[in-house]
């Protein structure tokens, strides 16, 4: 996503964004015909755009230091993340890096004669806005190095600590006589037995105040890694990566959109420059914020996926960047596209006959990767390059790997695209025109994704939003507009392969966009309207949609008729956009599956979304009001007679429900 990206696709493309729609009042009767479906391919995908909002450095990877490797500066005298302790002085250096980390924090501690036994000085990281201490493991570690001039004496001290209480909750020492002349890394495991106050807390690294003589050292990649998610090395907030998984996405769009193409080529998303050790990963100037360290690299995202039981969407960086630069159609275009090859071949490259296959093995993943899709470039619909791009990168990876799914980011003239990746952002209203958009969309063999989309503002007329009418979170209203639209696309699921809401994630203390999936800080986790009813319809995946015929026309209700699992287990949608409860009766016809003699009953389990009594419909979850409005889960008794199966229920008002029905 990227600052076009405010805007909907549909309104590039020339697309009227609303309908006229007939109102039902009082009841609704939904007549769902078991033998009479198309075969769909519709599922929630994820997008994790990872440096929007601190969505990754300060947010999924799980590392507590913040501007570890002191890449982030402010001005010379303030690094981001540290402070000092005691009498110590800090210079960041550019003369003494550490591998392909640029820049080394010297800390020097003047001698003084009236220090007491002791006596330290030092820095502290204040981490990602709080550092949470709690009775369980944290992996630490630093670099660190002098020189002959240094006599250095006494111990280095690591610590967690709270600035509330002033206690120690853990600390490990390490003697300076190990510190040599040439860069060493010193490991530890602090463990804490108690849990501090609050989040108020800091890593600190201190040495010895001497009496006789001043003390300095070189220090780099100073890490603290609490348990991670599924105990990766190197890996993901667990709580985080844990909401994440219990989506249950079928596929995850990674690694990032705009800030994969970066604010200038020279910023561009280099996939090989994210492998291997952290020392070896420069990083590099984020699109939305900061700095982006990589150290949760390709490798990182796709064991992610793994873990989370679904296949990735890679996206490879095109040769365009968010500043509207453009390689030009030469062969300065080459090595970009060789690039794109060479990320194919680490992520399925045979390991016994590919250099870069033999590379992923020796980081740790013999087997190829699970890679079906690649999407090629973001948002290429601001540029006027895109058609040469696709085609020299298309033929390329197509060439080198046949049965791999391609997408685009643009329509291009005259081409026939495999598939295309729509965007669309704007208000209520606006989504619920989108219902029947894709119900008479050309079917000429090219495939939708719509990895992005969100209801971001009140005012479907601005699809930008202002500072009155942008939300800061996810409203009810909002994520039932969004589900009008899922299931919209989900009727058309021969058409539609996925969807994803974007983005995902945001740090409060450091969000460039609203509004977002997820709302989290160092310890709590908000999830939003949207982010359940994305849950609740990636829980109900199916691979047919039924034929639905009704007693009125669509407004305020709108529905969607599935199935899963060889048509024994069916799904009902229910959308409702008023305030207003409705009356439902709902009769799936031509059950295939044995009669039963006489009429029996079947359980429906009814999972729905809706404001409490006396909630309005603007309601939403953040931080200071975490269960505003959850999904809640009831059972209704059905009636099977012959190869009929019949329920009712009241929708509520401003509501969105999914009825399953299990055979």
């Amino acid at each position: 996503m990227g600052a076009w990206a405010f805007f909907s696709l549909a309104l590039v493309l020339g697309l009227s964004p609303y309908t006229s729609r007939c109102q039902t009042t009082g009841s609704l009767q939904l007549q769902v015909d078991a033998a009479k479906w198309n075969a769909s391919e519709f599922a929630i995908s994820s997008f994790i755009e990872n440096n929007v909002n601190r969505g990754d450095d300060g947010g999924l990877y799980a590392v507590k230091v913040q501007n570890r490797a002191f890449q982030e500066t402010s001005t010379y005298l303030t690094i981001p993340g540290w402070e000092k302790v005691g009498d110590a002085s800090l210079y960041l250096d550019p003369d003494t890096p550490l591998a392909a980390l640029k820049r080394s924090m010297e800390i020097y501690i003047r001698a003084d004669k009236s220090a007491t036994k002791g006596q330290r000085a030092g820095v502290n990281n204040t981490g990602w806005f709080g550092i949470p201490i709690k009775p369980q493991q944290y992996k630490a570690s630093f670099w660190a190095k002098t020189d002959s001039k240094a006599r250095l004496s006494g111990t280095i001290e690591l610590s967690l600590a709270s600035l509330t209480d002033g206690k120690t909750y853990a600390s490990a020492t390490f003697d300076t006589a190990q510190v040599t002349q040439t860069w060493k890394q010193f490991t530890t495991t602090l463990r804490p037995t108690a849990t501090a106050p609050d989040s108020n807390n800091v890593l600190s690294l201190t040495m010895e105040v001497l009496p006789d003589r001043d003390q300095y050292a070189w220090f780099n990649l100073v890490s603290l890694f609490p348990p991670t998610f599924n105990n990766r090395t190197n890996g993901l907030r667990p709580d985080l990566a844990k909401v994440l998984a219990d989506m249950k996405p079928k596929h995850v769009r990674i690694p990032g959109g705009s800030n994969m193409q970066g604010g200038d080529i020279s910023s561009r998303y280099n996939w090989t420059l994210t492998l291997g050790a952290l020392q070896n990963r420069p990083g590099r100037v984020g699109y939305w914020v900061g700095y982006q360290t990589e150290g949760l690299g390709l490798m990182e995202l796709l064991d992610m996926i793994e873990d989370f039981g679904a296949t990735p969407v890679l996206g490879v960086y095109d040769g365009y960047a968010a500043d509207d630069e453009s390689i030009p159609n030469t062969t300065q275009l080459d090595k970009y596209i060789e690039s794109a090859v060479n990320e194919l071949h680490f992520v399925l490259g045979d390991a016994k006959t590919n250099n870069w296959g033999k590379l992923r093995a020796q980081l740790g993943h013999p087997e190829p990767y699970d890679l079906q899709y690649v999407e090629i470039g973001n948002e290429d619909f601001t540029s006027t390059t895109y058609d040469y791009r696709w085609q020299r990168f298309y033929s390329a990876m197509k060439a080198a790997y046949p049965k791999l799914n391609f997408i685009a980011t643009s329509s291009i003239n005259g081409v026939n695209l495999p598939a295309v990746d729509v965007h669309d952002f704007s208000g209520p209203d606006y989504f619920y025109a989108l219902f029947d958009r894709y119900d008479n969309w050309p079917r000429n063999g090219t495939q939708i994704w719509e990895l992005e989309n969100a209801v971001i503002n009140t005012d479907s007329s601005n699809p930008f939003g202002t500072p009155d009418t942008r939300l800061q979170s996810p409203t009810l209203q909002g994520s039932i507009a969004e589900a009008v639209y899922l299931m919209g696309m989900q009727r058309n699921g021969d058409l539609v392969v996925a969807t994803s809401y974007a983005p995902y994630l945001a740090n409060v203390y450091a969000s460039q966009w609203t509004p977002n999936m997820i709302n989290f800080n160092i310890s709590h986790i908000s999830l939003s309207t949207s982010y359940y009813v994305h849950q609740m319809m990636s829980l109900a995946r199916a691979d047919k949609t039924h034929s639905v015929t009704s007693s009125a026309a669509i407004g305020p209700l709108y529905w969607a008729a599935t199935s899963a699992d060889n048509a024994t287990t069916f799904f009902i949608e229910i959308a409702n956009v008023n305030d207003t409860d409705i009356s439902l009766t709902a009769t799936i016809h031509n059950v295939n599956s044995p009669v039963p003699s006489t009429s029996r009953n079947v359980q429906v389990q009814a999972t729905v979304l809706a404001a409490s009594p006396g909630q309005p419909y603007s309601v939403a979850n953040d931080l200071d009001h975490i269960d505003s409005v959850s999904p809640s889960i009831q059972n209704i008794t059905a009636t099977r007679t012959g190869s009929a199966i019949q329920f009712a229920a009241t929708v509520k008002g401003w509501s969105f429900g999914i009825y399953r029905i299990d055979i």
